[in-house]
């Protein structure tokens, strides 16, 4: 269970914060560290917007389909990043290489999410990116549990 104060913290409603306070040489909460409690509250928050996004699809509303899939987009590069126990560094491309966590076809998956975000296709493809990371993660985890 996440701990509260912690949680509190955390703040994972607007994605990169972390990573702009720790870059800018300021104290701050660094979730990429003890991804045990932060990816835990960054997966709710994945889900509220995985749910808004359902429903702007339904509704063919194009807009808001747009803002919401830019900060799936958002809360998938933390993801990667957090579950590798790293703080994310935007650069135009993402080196994918260096992690040792991540979905079979990252970097095509990725890029074809990033063309097109408007389709449905691009949504669906983000979800299958968040299962498989997580379950990467979580076998990893294992892993990890069973050489000690």
């Amino acid at each position: 269970m996440v701990d509260s104060l912690y949680e509190k913290q955390l703040n994972c409603h607007s994605p990169f914060v972390h990573e702009a306070v720790y870059f800018s040489g300021k104290d701050t909460v660094r979730p990429w560290e003890t991804p045990d409690k932060s990816i835990s509250t960054l997966l709710q928050e994945w889900l509220l917007v995985k749910e808004q996004l359902q429903t702007h699809f339904e509704n063919r509303n194009k807009k808001d389909t747009f803002i919401f899939m830019r900060k799936g987009i958002s809360f998938f590069i933390e993801f990667l990043f957090w579950t590798n126990e790293r703080p994310v560094i935007l650069h135009p491309q993402i080196e994918y290489g260096s992690l040792q966590i991540k979905p079979v076809n990252i970097k095509e998956r990725f890029e074809f999410i990033m063309d097109r975000p408007n389709l449905f296709h691009s949504y669906m493809q983000l979800c299958e990116l968040f299962l498989e990371q997580e379950k990467s993660y979580k076998k990893a985890i294992a892993m990890k549990k069973m050489r000690k």
